[in-house]
């Protein structure tokens, strides 16, 4: 007979879960951060859009903490918190669609050519918005 005080044993673990990074969000990170250093090099040489310096040193101070958290959702580091990520995805949205409109309405082109734009570059932006998304979810396997 058993113990009748002893409490029962579970099947089962304790573990909650891991998370390992995919060659995915790797390869993206390599291919993104040559293309943002081309972006602010010529936002800050030519700024051909007439952007005030302190928008350009947030924007630029903005993208960095992306690259941060990219950088540990690519390679499993931790930096910051969820909460902090969860609160920084709507100032990403926010500067994201602000640069989107300040490039497309200069350009005065046709609906037609500006949806073609919006088609190709959209994709992209959603998939920033959603590593930041899929960061904060993963700190809590870390």
């Amino acid at each position: 007979m058993t113990n009748p005080y002893q409490s029962p044993e579970s099947g089962l673990s304790e573990e909650s879960g891991s998370y390992t990074p995919s060659v995915g969000w790797k390869i993206l990170f390599f291919f993104l951060i040559p293309l943002e250093i081309w972006s602010q090099y010529d936002a800050f040489t030519v700024n051909k859009y007439g952007e005030p310096l302190w928008w350009l040193l947030l924007s630029c101070f903005i993208y960095i903490i992306f690259y941060v958290g990219l950088f540990g959702l690519a390679f499993s580091k931790r930096f910051g918190t969820p909460k902090f990520w969860l609160s920084y995805l709507p100032i990403l949205v926010i500067t994201d669609l602000y640069e989107l409109k300040t490039v497309l309405s200069p350009m005065n082109m046709a609906e037609l050519e500006t949806l073609i734009v919006l088609a190709i570059v959209s994709p992209l932006i959603l998939i920033v918005w959603f590593s930041v998304y899929k960061y904060q979810r993963a700190l809590n396997y870390f």
